[in-house]
């Protein structure tokens, strides 16, 4: 297997790959069938084009685009020029795109044209005058008017060698804004030193035959999705990506592009497992289930151990800090269903009480970590920098958990996300965990109501599959006797779909914000 130099940067680090398999696949999509040296080629070419344009070292470029070729072909073009990308979510409108274009101070955008009825290069030009440091609009696919440019020109650029400032594995990589519940979005800024110690954490953690062909339905605006491609293609294997997740989707592919590695959101596993003809699939070439994004619930990794015969590798991260911690494919479902598993080798990890100071084992806290994986900081914003890392480059996450004589570290929540009833901490994913394993429930989340008489009462809100029904008194009676009385919701609100991210995460934000117009109303 490759080994991965972490002081190389991402574009070095391919060209360590391109030397040892130049004819080995590379990137499947559709139809579109790449070797290494057909991958490196289209990277160059970009490269080259952007220089051209007078892209270089330093300078921002946005990426509002699908999933695509072009797109993962860019992740690597920005790392050979020094220019850090933005990933953003195609769903951005005007005044998200203005503040992450504003704020990153970006000299350009490789744009959508027109896309599932909606016209990119119309709102690009709508905030345009508000965004002075703003000189290149390329368009991907059709729709190119005033003075921006078709990406397939830029792409028709003969490669040439690199001639700017040198850039090193510290130099930011890209910029990846978060999701801003708590106030305007900030830019994350990530560098390829940060990356390559992800990827080798990772690549440590599994085996070559459970490597070989990793297939990733996250959009390639998302950590997740960021980093799936650089794991399968930095180690030389075979990276198989689509156009937009369904569940019958991924398991064509599985089966016909004989994939080892499946990598998924819990909510998006939920789905696969719940169609109808997946025990006649042939997913024998399925070495690995992994799934992050979100906590996953133990009822769902027995499903996958059992029902698929594979391993499973529970990840937990975040974008600020990429890996923290991990189960490996080969741990016993206790500890797969009851913990995420061990830090891998250079992270550290510890609980904390909200003096910062570290607690005993098996006593519950913030959870805190100190990575070479680490973002660089927020650009533009040192205050809030400040505030997330402490004196000697420790992160406080905002998530609960808490270290088992074992060493194994289990999460049970959001610090924010955490419910006060009667003095009794209430961890809301603990609650959703063992209402979705009710046969008749789809996905489930559980928020906290101001109560004057016990500080906050539980509300469920809960999708149920389809067809399927279900009353509020038999949820009750389905908790009754299996989760502790005072986490048995005193609401429960049936939905027909809930607000949700990208990945398919419930916003409770949005859930709270309802919640509470209807008490004051």
């Amino acid at each position: 297997m490759i080994k991965i130099d972490t002081d190389n940067t991402l574009y070095g680090a391919l060209l360590d790959v391109l030397e040892q398999y130049p004819d080995k696949e590379a990137l499947v999509f559709g139809d579109t069938r790449l070797t290494f040296r057909q991958f490196v080629e289209k990277v160059d070419a970009l490269a080259a084009g952007l220089t051209k344009l007078g892209i270089g070292k330093g300078d921002k470029v946005g990426l509002i685009l699908p999933i695509c070729v072009e797109n993962v072909v860019a992740f690597f073009a920005f790392s050979k020029i020094g220019a850090p990308f933005i990933p953003m979510n195609p769903q951005f409108r005007a005044s998200e795109v203005k503040h992450i274009l504003s704020d990153s101070e970006a000299v350009g955008v490789i744009t959508l044209g027109e896309f599932m009825g909606f016209n990119y290069i119309d709102m690009i030009e709508g905030i345009r005058p508000d965004l002075p440091d703003l000189k290149h609009v390329i368009v991907y696919g059709e729709g190119a008017k005033g003075d921006a440019i078709r990406l397939t020109d830029i792409l028709a650029a003969e490669p040439e060698p690199y001639e700017g400032e040198p850039v090193s594995s510290e130099d930011a990589l890209y910029l990846l804004y978060t999701s801003g519940t708590t106030g305007l979005p900030k830019g994350a800024m990530k560098s390829s030193r940060a990356e390559l110690f992800m990827v080798t954490s990772c690549a440590d953690a599994l085996t070559p035959e459970e490597m070989a062909i990793i297939l990733s339905p996250f959009p390639l605006f998302h950590f997740a999705g960021i980093i799936l491609p650089l794991l399968a293609l930095l180690t030389g294997n075979k990276l198989v990506i689509f156009p937009r997740f369904h569940p019958i989707e991924v398991l064509r592919l599985i089966e016909e592009e004989q994939v080892t590695l499946v990598v998924t959101a819990p909510a998006m596993m939920k789905l696969i497992m719940d169609v109808m003809d997946i025990a006649q699939r042939d997913l024998s070439s399925l070495k690995v289930v992994a799934m992050g994004a979100a906590p996953v619930p133990p009822v769902l990794i027995k499903a996958v151990m059992e029902q698929l015969g594979c391993g499973f590798f529970n990840v937990y991260g975040m974008t600020e800090m990429g890996i923290i911690s991990f189960t490996r494919p080969n741990y016993p479902l206790e500890i797969q269903t009851t913990t995420i598993g061990r830090p891998p080798s250079g992270v550290e990890v510890k609980i904390i009480d909200e003096e910062r100071r570290e607690v005993p084992i098996g006593q519950v806290g913030e959870i805190a970590c100190l990575t070479p994986q680490a973002m660089t900081g927020y650009y533009n914003n040192p205050e809030q920098t400040a505030k997330s890392f402490d004196d000697e480059g420790w992160f406080y996450t905002g998530d609960i958990g808490s270290y088992g004589e074992e060493g194994y570290l289990s999460i049970f929540d959001r610090k924010t996300d955490m419910i006060i009833r009667g003095g009794e901490n209430i961890y809301p994913a603990e609650i959703e965990h063992y209402l979705v394993s009710h046969p008749k429930v789809q996905m489930a989340a559980v928020i906290g109501i101001p109560s004057v008489v016990s500080g906050e009462t539980l509300r469920a809100y809960i999708l149920l599959k389809e067809d399927e029904e279900l009353t509020e008194v038999e949820v009750v009676d389905y908790c009754r006797g299996h989760i502790a009385a005072y986490k048995i919701p005193q609401e429960v609100r049936f939905v027909e779909r809930f607000p949700l991210t990208s990945l398919m995460k419930v916003q409770k934000y949005q859930l709270r914000e309802e919640a509470m117009l209807e008490l004051e109303g």
